[in-house]
């Protein structure tokens, strides 16, 4: 045991870059932006403004998903018919995603479908923006 009579520094904190909002993974810091590389989207303005995507011009994923319409805790029908669409690329590897749902889906989850493209109507902007939420805390004066 090591007979000291000051009490050791704390180590050195560490910071993080903000989680995807829509994966939940931690980003990268990559030429000045945060970026994900699994959902294929960066925030090159930092935070609380959209983010862009990697390949804005892919379609995106026709993937739907009813994460609340067979459950009976939800009274509300409102979110039980809310359908969300997966946010990635179509063809992506993976489970589907989407930032205002915890967690992924499947194509074999249940209330999942694929949206017919044919019948949809384009959109000016197929893949809806992105917004990383940071909160950082504040730092006391010394």
């Amino acid at each position: 045991m090591t007979d000291t009579k000051e009490r050791p520094a704390p180590p050195a904190i560490e910071a993080r870059a903000p989680d995807c909002p829509i994966c939940w993974r931690e980003t990268s810091f990559v030429d000045d932006c945060f970026e994900c590389e699994d959902c294929g989207c960066y925030w090159p303005k930092g935070f609380d403004e959209p983010g862009e995507w990697t390949e804005p011009d892919e379609p995106q994923c026709t993937s739907t998903h009813q994460p609340f319409k067979d459950n009976p805790y939800v009274r509300d029908q409102e979110t039980r018919e809310q359908v969300l669409r997966c946010v990635l690329d179509d063809g992506h590897a993976g489970e589907h995603r989407h930032p205002d749902h915890i967690g992924e889906w499947t194509d074999a989850s249940p209330n999942t479908a694929r949206l017919d493209v044919e019948d949809e109507a384009p959109a000016p902007s197929a893949k809806p923006p992105l917004v990383v939420d940071v909160h950082l805390p504040e730092v006391a004066d010394a």
